[in-house]
């Protein structure tokens, strides 16, 4: 069979992180990052340095997961920053300025703070429990969402 190829946006690192181990749970493995290994698909896909002509911004490489005849690619698009703040003891009126959704990303970076102290959300979700046994409930209707978009069993 031959290979698919299938390129996602999200909205920022955290939500690639995410991304990326859900599929892994999916039975997706996840590139290594050595040049020599990477599908010649992406080859065109690998940034350019320096990015825009600016030597201080970081490179944008997707996340590349496969299977044997799947390869996704996971781009996250910037996000927005999150707000690392322990959250009941603010009143109403100091979260006027927040954007919706701004107090569930405040949780989930409080969340991260606590399981790696100082690591990136990315980082956390990544690494830590936050997909498994205790969140399949929550997580399922998204793994739905993922085998139906990329014609998965």
């Amino acid at each position: 069979m031959a290979t698919r190829y299938a390129v996602i946006g999200v909205e920022g690192p955290h939500d690639q992180a995410f991304v990326g181990k859900v599929l892994m749970g999916l039975g997706f493995r996840e590139f290594g990052g050595k040049a020599s290994e990477l599908d010649p698909f992406w080859e065109k896909f690998k940034p350019a340095y320096p990015k825009n002509g600016k030597l201080y911004d970081r490179l944008d490489m997707p996340s590349i997961l496969s299977t044997d005849d799947l390869s996704v690619a996971l781009y996250a698009a910037g996000g927005a920053s999150l707000k690392t703040i322990y959250l009941g003891e603010f009143e109403a009126g100091d979260k006027a300025h927040w954007a919706p959704f701004d107090e569930q990303k405040a949780l989930v970076a409080t969340v991260a703070s606590v399981l790696q102290p100082g690591a990136t959300n990315t980082v956390t979700i990544k690494r830590d429990g936050w997909i498994g046994a205790a969140t399949a409930t929550q997580v399922q209707p998204f793994v739905d969402f993922m085998k139906r978009l990329l014609n998965l069993p």
